[in-house]
């Protein structure tokens, strides 16, 4: 009898589990329906790009200001 009890209680679990599977595939499906998600994932890309363009940006300026003080200290040796 405990044997079978425990059976029944993972067969149970068992079902529970597919059931929750189920629910999930049915949820994710959902969002992917969804325009809301669509729209979220394109502002992110375009945030990400906007904060990548700028890094690039401000690393190019910096090197640039790097370099033309470096060429203005060696024109101009005793000045600074």
């Amino acid at each position: 009898w405990p044997h079978s009890a425990r059976q029944g209680a993972a067969k149970f679990n068992s079902s529970e589990q597919h059931q929750g599977q189920f629910d999930m595939f049915l949820r994710l499906k959902k969002l992917w329906r969804r325009e809301e998600g669509a729209v979220t994932v394109d502002w992110v890309v375009l945030s990400a790009a906007i904060v990548l363009l700028a890094a690039l940006i401000i690393s190019s300026m910096t090197t640039g200001t790097v370099d033309l003080a470096d060429s203005l200290m060696t024109q101009t040796p005793g000045a600074f």
